[in-house]
């Protein structure tokens, strides 16, 4: 019968420690329960044998020889399960004998990560106040450059390549020769005036005349040859509208600085052609009616800016653009707040039209009209001017 019992146990253990090692957390939590019970088996048929039989050890009373063979029955299965994990365990085997090592690993690695959390936070801190002095900086050489360009400007009255004056001469395209002659020495004289303001050196008026009346001939026959080129084009389509005004406008082939000549004056002569007929759409772009107004009037802004790039584009000088700009009125103003007000209370998607209130040439007066369009259109963000 011991034998027997002897067998079953360790067959229990075998199993056990099968389970334990091929059978993952849960084989060894099975492991522990068997072991544990197996030797609770063991301890029981030994201390009932030496208690029926009435054994004693080392001379004590067979009572309490029973109670130490139960005592060394649960010793047995603590260092049992201990030996026994840790034998099947390698995470089970560091955990039980080398838990000071894990401790020491843990505060260490704690210490470690209060440590980076430290460096993180300060080089968060240097980091935004990086940012800070990055801003001031930009901010610094901004202004710097804004003060740079006016002393460039102030220092530079007359840039290469732009107007000399605020404002091209306007004549007529059949104008003649003589009368031609007669223009082109006002603005000789105008622009004499305006650099002895701007402290530019003009050479000697007599030398000035004498280059002017070579360079005024071709000019005048540029213009002849522009007037015949838009008689053709009449004559080959009879709906075109032939300019009856052209402008002429001066530049300076280089930057002249104050105190230095100005010389090599460019002069360039355009046809007055007419760029939009009076109610000539020129733009529209769709506006969502259920975003907020202070929005829709952005957009109508930014519509305005887009619309003035592209005429500018199509052929409109920038002295009427520029014009229009300086008088953008109050009146011009309150249509957009009343435009705006009529988008918001529609609460839907309406397509807003740019046309011409009158005849828009390449240089004169600028005068736009806004108004909403009846019929919708899908999509809301703003078209390109022209679309």
């Amino acid at each position: 019968m011991t034998i027997n019992t002897l067998l079953t146990s360790l067959g229990a253990l075998v199993v056990a420690v099968l389970i334990a090692v091929f059978g993952g957390e849960k084989g060894r939590l099975v492991f522990l329960i068997l072991m544990g019970g197996a030797i609770a088996y063991l301890g029981d048929i030994l201390g009932g044998k030496f208690g029926k039989k009435r054994l004693s050890l080392f001379g004590i009373r067979p009572k309490y020889t029973a109670q130490v063979i139960n005592i060394l029955t649960g010793l047995v299965i603590t260092l049992g399960t201990l030996l026994g994990m840790a034998i099947i365990s390698n995470d089970f085997r560091v955990a039980l004998f080398q838990v000071d090592e894990l401790q020491a690993a843990v505060e260490a690695r704690r210490q470690e990560r209060d440590k980076l959390s430290r460096e993180a936070s300060e080089l968060t801190s240097k980091v935004a106040e990086l940012g800070r002095e990055r801003q001031e900086l930009t901010e610094r050489n901004r202004k710097l450059d804004d003060a740079v360009r006016t002393k460039e400007d102030a220092f530079i009255p007359f840039p290469k390549g732009l107007p000399l004056l605020p404002q091209p001469f306007m004549f007529p395209i059949d104008i003649e020769a003589e009368q031609f002659t007669q223009v082109m020495l006002r603005m000789v004289d105008e622009i004499r005036r305006l650099a002895k303001a701007r402290g530019v050196v003009l050479g000697s008026e007599q030398k000035q005349l004498a280059h002017f009346h070579e360079v005024i001939p071709n000019i005048y026959r540029d213009i002849q040859a522009m007037r015949e080129r838009f008689t053709k084009r009449k004559e080959a389509k009879p709906g075109q509208v032939v300019p009856k005004e052209c402008y002429v406008e001066a530049l300076s082939d280089k930057n002249v600085a104050i105190g230095e000549e100005l010389h090599n004056i460019h002069f360039r002569v355009m046809a007055n052609d007419r760029i939009f007929a009076k109610g000539e759409r020129i733009a529209s772009f769709t506006v969502d009616g259920t975003r907020p107004r202070s929005e829709i009037l952005e957009q109508l802004f930014l519509f305005d800016k887009l619309a003035t790039r592209d005429m500018r584009g199509r052929g409109v000088s920038p002295y009427s653009l520029d014009e229009r700009t300086r008088r953008f009125t109050s009146e011009l103003l309150l249509q957009f707040v009343s435009l705006a007000d009529r988008i918001e209370q529609r609460r839907e998607k309406v397509e807003v039209e740019l046309s011409a209130q009158g005849e828009i040439w390449v240089h004169g007066k600028v005068d736009l009209d806004y108004k909403l369009v009846e019929r919708p259109q899908e999509g809301g963000a703003p078209a390109t001017p022209g679309n």
